[in-house]
């Protein structure tokens, strides 16, 4: 019999994904713009003003930023390793095992392009697989209980990362709703510090012809040394019906957007 664990995360699985399609695909494409006082305090304000697109992998651990860190030009997370590509597909810039460099660099100073690779790379890579890296065996779950979120009572799950896994933090907890939908993430940013715990709001849920469920909203709110913050305030690009590009500011930022922003990328022996 499977345990309780196993149960809740088939059940999360088939909230998100109810047509079981996740395994068909081979990436999911965004666009992304993001800036705000967060990227000014670690000394790269404009990385990602100018706009592009990240295209995020699901049977591996890749994320491809276009745009980065200037137009024309590539960024590229593959977890133990980030570089910069220039126009001409040439490697102008690299780093291997990227996050030991973040060790001597505490408490908050400035990173550099491949610092910020390094982190979106991971994050928006976590983000977008959950809850589906949660079938990864080496990855342990746990409920825990119940959580009270925006005054709706909650499943409680603790995770549990292995030993050099590319994410916020080696423990992490997650709030779901009846549905089965993930409302709250809670996590130590480990790369900044101890003391920089992040809380992770995902509301406004839509879904896309396909039936996967997307949190259109997000709020992100960090903690350092015990003073609540603001993470940033990000530019959030939408796509107008004649395919220009807007934007508009807000703390409750749609890192994702509307539904029809995605692209989901099939594998080629899925899609013939």
């Amino acid at each position: 019999m499977d345990s309780a664990e196993t149960q809740f995360i088939k059940k999360i699985i088939q909230a998100a994904d109810p047509k079981s399609i996740w395994s068909s695909l081979n990436s999911i494409s965004i666009p992304l713009c993001a800036y705000g006082p967060l990227f000014h305090m670690l000394g790269q304000g404009d990385i990602f003003k100018q706009g592009g697109e990240a295209e995020i992998f699901t049977k591996e651990m890749k994320v491809v930023f276009t745009n980065f860190p200037k137009s024309g030009w590539k960024g590229i997370f593959t977890g133990d390793k980030v570089e910069v590509q220039n126009p001409q597909g040439i490697v102008v810039g690299e780093r291997l095992n990227p996050r030991s460099q973040f060790q001597s660099r505490f408490p908050f100073p400035k990173w550099d392009q491949l610092d910020i690779l390094y982190f979106f790379g991971y994050a928006l890579w976590n983000y977008t697989n959950f809850p589906y890296v949660l079938k990864n065996p080496n990855i342990r779950s746990r409920l825990i209980g119940k959580k009270s979120v925006a005054g709706k009572t909650c499943d409680h799950l603790q995770v549990i990362y292995p030993e050099g896994f590319h994410t916020h933090s080696t423990e992490q907890f997650y709030c779901f709703d009846e549905e089965g939908l993930l409302v709250r993430h809670d996590y130590i940013v480990e790369i900044a510090g101890p003391t920089y715990r992040g809380q992770h709001f995902t509301f406004n849920y839509a879904r896309s012809s396909e039936g996967i469920a997307w949190a259109t909203r997000r709020r992100v709110q960090v903690s350092a040394y015990h003073f609540p913050w603001s993470l940033t305030r990000l530019g959030v690009p939408f796509l107008l019906k004649d395919n220009r590009w807007s934007s508009r500011e807000n703390s409750e930022y749609a890192i994702y957007g509307d539904i029809d922003w995605f692209r989901l990328n099939k594998s080629i022996s899925e899609s013939v």
